[in-house]
C-alpha cells in the first residue's frame, strides 16, 4: 500500500495509512517508516518525514540516506549537511549513497564550502568517490562559476573523467569566458575520445 501511495505521490491516501501504521504498533518496522519518510519528503511534507523518521526507534543507513535526500529535494541543504554528524553520532557511518544524497543536497543549496567537506570526509573515511559524486561536485562548482575549483576535482578523478563530465566543463568554459581553461578541458577530452 505505502509503494501505490509512493507510486502515486498521494499524500490523501498515505495519511490514512500512516494512523493505521501507528494504531496497530507498525512504528517499529524500519522500512514502513523509510517508506513513509520517503512519500512525505517527496509530496514537500519535510515536517511530517522528519516526524516519521524521528519516530523510528532502529534508524538504519537507508532511514538516514532518505532523510537526507529529502532535506535535499526540498532545498533544505544546512539540515541535511548537519544530520551527517547526528547520523555518525548514532555509530553508523554513510555509505556511497548517503554521500551522494549529502552532496546532492549541498549541491541543491549551493553550499560548495560544505560539499567539499563532505568530499574529504568521504575520501578520509577510506571510501572511494564514485563518479556520480564526482559529477555533483562538479557541477555544484560549474553553477557557482568556480572553474577553479572544479578543474581541481577532475584532474583528481581517478581512472580518467568520463566524457559527459568533460563536456560539461567544456560548455561552462564558454559560459564564463574562461577560454584558457577550455584548452586544459581538451586536452582531457582529447584522449578520451581516441580510446573509444
Amino acid at each position: 500500500l505505502i509503494s501505490i501511495c509512493g507510486q502515486l505521490n498521494s499524500i490523501i491516501l498515505t495519511n490514512p495509512i500512516f494512523g493505521f501504521v501507528i494504531q496497530n504498533g507498525f512504528l517499529n518496522e524500519t522500512s514502513i517508516c523509510n517508506a513513509l519518510t520517503d512519500i512525505y519528503a517527496k509530496n514537500g511534507d519535510i515536517l511530517m518525514a522528519r516526524s516519521v523518521f524521528d519516530s523510528l526507534m532502529y534508524k538504519d543507513t537507508v532511514s538516514w540516506s532518505i532523510m537526507i535526500h529529502g532535506y535535499g529535494l526540498n532545498g533544505y541543504g544546512y539540515q541535511a549537511f548537519a544530520l551527517l554528524s547526528e547520523m555518525e553520532n548514532s555509530g553508523l557511518k554513510p555509505d556511497h549513497i548517503t554521500y551522494l544524497n549529502l552532496l546532492s543536497a549541498c549541491n541543491q543549496s549551493g553550499l560548495s564550502e560544505q560539499s567539499k567537506i563532505i568530499f574529504n570526509s568521504m575520501i578520509e573515511s577510506g571510501m572511494k568517490p564514485k563518479m556520480e559524486q564526482y559529477a555533483c561536485l562538479v557541477d555544484l562548482f560549474v553553477r557557482k562559476g568556480d572553474l577553479h575549483e572544479e578543474y581541481d576535482v577532475i584532474r583528481k578523478t581517478s581512472g580518467g573523467t568520463a566524457v559527459s563530465i568533460l563536456e560539461s566543463r567544456l560548455g561552462a568554459c564558454s559560459v564564463y569566458g574562461k577560454g584558457e581553461m577550455g584548452v586544459k578541458v581538451e586536452e582531457l577530452l582529447i584522449p578520451k575520445d581516441t580510446e573509444s
